[in-house]
């Protein structure tokens, strides 16, 4: 009866706070009253897990309490200060102590591939699961197991403690799987690497006639004369894992630079009546350092990655290692050879020199700053590993008509690049893309050069976003490249967030507690739910808590 009153009451009650325009309001007074619960709740965790590990002694470094767990869920755990910060180097201390615990047994192991950038599996025959048990428990206090039955329900985590080894033998004598991990953290015992990026150990069984079988599919093998378990091999030369250099490219600006912003006030000035009001708004140029923590998740989370350019014009973030090991800081006047189309304040127009940056791999990735990989990825995300593209399409469609100045720049861009898609190969392009990372062909933009070269110089000369836009690395290339055979459509799982909405802290909040996507997009906009101040404080907290650890790239 009650929850029928409340399902009734509560479209009613959030119309009417709506309507007083007081609902942001509301929900950030509803957020603030949450944190204030959750921070109690972190406080009796911490409390118990001190009485818990008071006089524990690790074998190999520093043993805290981890707290881990999104908010209202909050558990205690025995974890390892951690030595490096990238998502990569968890998997592999993890493998370590898995193979540390095989080969003390004196047991076989089979590298196999798992589909998942998250893990590593190994195989193990299963007559050694008892053994392997025992010395897993006895490797050291901070090592959890994550037992996999295969059935609903049928999924735990536990710490191996050798006080506690029956009970557990029965919790994961039958499990087909088991993940083997340990909670990796800052000293403060935040910023966990858990359970997903824990060892996967399999155990094959015999299957008669000599062989021995897999309890799962992979890419490599499933089934093997036992004589032979341990010695196929695997590694990153599968077939499905691109091999050649990938290189990513970021636009940059720090649109409070007096210096930048007397050059675009001078510009604007004479130009203000042939654009649209969002082609010059502050909230395009505005920088809360987005860049230093994207380039933060691609040391954490893109490890494929071979070199990294910063386009910026005439800047430089004082925080940026220019000497940084992989790293190119470009300006404007490098890839732009017409020196009268400088300065320019239009990301289409920078967007259309970025292929010319030198020294720059056939293959990269063209982000913007505020774009980061909220996991780790693969190469493959983003391209085939023969050599393909891949583009990721939106629900959003390409206005029908043609272009004016009531037309916001992104959809006139698109709306242009539709134009030229059907005059050259009389096919219609009617979606946009997602804001995640373009994935790029240098050969394909450079086509775009000769094919479309008075477009491409319109666009390069267009110092402000102008209806006679195109839109090169975010949209029409990849129109090109997909019709000419060069990319093909694919999946990612992207979070765009507009900063201009209500509501924004407790997004921001389901983002770091769920760390389920696997790019993310903090785009700011003319909307004004919250105010600049407000919006600055919840990114930079957002971001720090995200992304805590320095990367190489900074000084």
């Amino acid at each position: 009866m009650i929850q029928r009153i409340y399902k009734r009451i509560r479209p009613l009650a959030i119309r009417f706070v709506g309507r007083s325009g007081q609902m942001d309001r509301m929900l950030e007074l509803r957020q603030r009253w949450n944190r204030r619960r959750l921070s109690s709740q972190e406080r009796r965790v911490r409390k118990s897990l001190a009485a818990r590990i008071q006089g524990c002694e690790a074998h190999r470094s520093e043993v805290v309490g981890a707290v881990v767990g999104p908010p209202g869920r909050v558990r205690g755990y025995v974890g390892r200060v951690r030595e490096h910060h990238r998502a990569v180097d968890a998997m592999e201390s993890n493998r370590a102590l898995a193979i540390e615990a095989i080969e003390r047994v004196g047991a076989t192991y089979q590298q196999l591939p798992v589909n998942s950038p998250h893990r590593y599996r190994l195989a193990v025959l299963e007559a050694s699961r008892s053994a392997l048990l025992e010395a897993l428990s006895e490797i050291d206090i901070t090592l959890y197991l994550y037992v996999d039955s295969g059935q609903v329900g049928g999924n735990r985590t536990i710490r191996l403690d050798r006080s506690q080894l029956s009970q557990i033998e029965r919790i994961a004598g039958d499990a087909q799987l088991w993940r083997v991990f340990e909670f990796l953290v800052l000293p403060d015992g935040t910023d966990a690497f858990g359970d997903l990026h824990g060892c996967e150990i399999e155990f094959w069984t015999e299957a008669g006639d000599g062989l021995v079988k897999s309890a799962r599919w992979n890419e490599l093998v499933t089934s093997m004369e036992s004589i032979e378990f341990g010695k196929a091999s695997y590694g990153r030369e599968l077939i499905s894992i691109p091999q050649f250099p990938i290189d990513l490219v970021y636009t940059w600006v720090d649109g409070d630079d007096p210096a930048w912003r007397r050059r675009r006030d001078e510009i604007a000035g004479g130009e203000a009546a042939d654009r649209h009001v969002e082609a010059a708004s502050d909230a395009r140029f505005a920088s809360r350092d987005e860049l230093l923590y994207s380039l933060r998740s691609v040391e954490r989370y893109a490890d494929f990655v071979r070199n990294v350019y910063v386009v910026t014009d005439q800047q430089c973030p004082d925080w940026l290692d220019v000497e940084a090991d992989g790293l190119f800081v470009v300006d404007h006047s490098e890839i732009f050879h017409d020196s009268d189309a400088l300065p320019t304040f239009n990301s289409h127009s920078i967007e259309s020199r970025i292929h010319h940056i030198p020294g720059l791999s056939e293959h990269y990735i063209y982000l913007n700053d505020d774009f980061f990989f909220g996991r780790r990825v693969l190469p493959d995300k983003f391209f085939m590993a023969n050599g393909l593209a891949k583009h990721f399409l939106s629900r959003s469609l390409i206005p029908l008509g043609v272009p004016s100045l009531d037309q916001k720049p992104v959809d006139a861009a698109a709306m242009n690049g539709r134009r030229l898609i059907e005059d050259c190969f009389r096919v219609t392009p009617t979606r946009k893309f997602k804001h995640a990372p373009y994935p790029q062909l240098r050969s394909v933009n450079i086509e775009l050069d000769s094919l479309f070269a008075e477009e491409m110089k319109q666009t390069a000369r267009s110092r402000f976003r102008h209806p006679s836009d195109i839109a090169v690395a975010s949209s029409l290339h990849h129109h090109l490249a997909f019709v000419t055979g060069r990319s093909v459509p694919a999946s990612i799982e992207a979070r765009y967030v507009d900063l201009g909405q209500p509501n924004l802290q407790s997004r921001l909040d389901g983002l770091l507690s769920s760390r389920k996507f696997d790019t993310l997009c903090l785009n700011d906009s003319d909307l004004e739910f919250a105010d600049r101040q407000r919006k600055t404080q919840l990114v930079a907290e957002f971001l720090e808590a995200y992304f805590p650890v320095k990367s190489r790239f900074e000084l």
